[in-house]
């Protein structure tokens, strides 16, 4: 209407639903980890693209904006942290830190957003790629943390970077299986079997039940509309 004042957007607001930078910025954070997570200013920059993505996600998620401030408080202590502890000696903790934090936290908040979708769009789908990829992320810092307390993860001698766990993680998710590493004990067999498993009945499915129903309203949407149009030919 004429003369009424248009509210403004701030840029932080724009990213509500955006799932499919999410889905972009957790390629990003997987591919810098992958490359630099054994380096020293690589594990900044990890730790940095890491913070990044979740903020992102939370924004997408339209969190409270008390868990907003409280993750910008936590992430920007864990980058300061990750910058003194690299300065003083070569590693540091925080891309395990802010990487299983992403992996753990982002798949609950993206969950909750999606469930009160009003309709199955391109969005809904980046969302549901997003938990996809933070199952891969979730079990290749779980390995590596077995292999920080046991010694060796793999059967394959060697000292292992940070991209044979990422590689790992996601050949299996995929059921590719190269088998140019293969898991030592029965506890990392045993956890590659549950991702190959997670990762088919993820994609056949909740992603495909999304896919084949984009564009469509969701059930408890449609049944309440069902409701709404029974209450009123009761009225008339």
């Amino acid at each position: 209407m004429p003369g009424v004042p248009t509210r403004q957007v701030s840029p932080l607001e724009s990213l509500e639903d955006r799932f499919t930078l999410a889905a972009l910025l957790i390629v990003a954070s997987i591919i810098t980890y992958a490359a630099a997570g054994d380096h020293r200013i690589g594990q900044v920059a990890v730790v940095a693209v890491q913070s990044g993505t979740m903020l992102v996600i939370l924004h997408a998620s339209r969190v409270s904006s008390r868990t907003m401030r409280t993750a910008y408080v936590l992430l920007g202590i864990a980058l300061l942290l990750t910058i003194v502890s690299t300065t003083v000696d070569r590693q540091s903790i925080g891309p395990g830190v802010v990487g299983s934090l992403l992996a753990l936290f982002g798949p609950v908040v993206i969950v909750r957003r999606v469930l009160t979708h009003a309709k199955i769009d391109f969005e809904t789908v980046a969302a549901s790629l997003c938990i996809y990829l933070l199952f891969g992320v979730f079990f290749a810092y779980v390995y590596r943390i077995i292999d920080v307390i046991d010694g060796q993860f793999f059967v394959q001698k060697g000292v292992h970077a940070a991209v044979d766990f990422v590689y790992f993680s996601f050949t299996t998710l995929t059921t590719t299986g190269y088998g140019d590493l293969t898991a030592r004990f029965n506890l990392g067999r045993m956890l590659a079997i549950s991702e190959a498993l997670l990762g088919q009945l993820y994609l056949v499915s909740v992603v495909a039940l999304l896919v084949s129903n984009l564009g469509r309203p969701r059930l408890r949407r449609a049944a309440g509309d069902v409701d709404e149009v029974e209450g009123a030919e009761e009225d008339a």
